[in-house]
């Protein structure tokens, strides 16, 4: 199996420590109740309501975010536009892209996970917690 649980040090809430998710994420519903979830497992969420703002908020945050998780089919710029702009200014970026509808002319190349929309949360929280536990060297 890909995906490892996380043996990262945890609080005595069980909060991980030290772990920043960049959600970007056009749909508010999908975004709010994702959100919800991660900060339940005790993760810090960023949020941006499409791949322009996510960009910009990755920009600004570069430094404290672990992980993007991000929707592919977005305004503005799609997810797949936002992690080829990220990817070229850091390689060692960690990105989970989710989409509805999959089409053979998407690159997910550059993503360390892809997970079809509606979220199956166990295999999409292992991958969270792996990803996350990765030690990195940033750019």
């Amino acid at each position: 199996m890909f995906f490892q649980p996380n043996n990262r040090e945890t609080t005595n809430k069980g909060e991980n420590l030290d772990i920043t998710i960049l959600l970007v994420e056009d749909d508010e519903w999908a975004r709010e109740s994702l959100k919800t979830t991660l900060e339940a497992d005790g993760y810090v969420v960023l949020e941006a309501c499409n791949g322009k703002i996510g960009l910009e908020t990755w920009r600004n945050n570069k430094e404290r975010v672990t992980l993007i998780i991000s929707d592919h089919h977005m305004p503005l710029m799609t997810g797949e536009e936002m992690l080829a702009t990220i990817i070229e200014e850091d390689p060692s970026v960690l990105v989970i892209i989710m989409c509805a509808a999959i089409e053979s002319s998407m690159d997910f190349s550059q993503a360390r996970a892809v997970f079809p929309k509606p979220l199956k949360m166990g295999k999409f929280s292992e991958a969270i917690n792996f990803l996350a536990s990765i030690p990195r060297e940033r750019n």
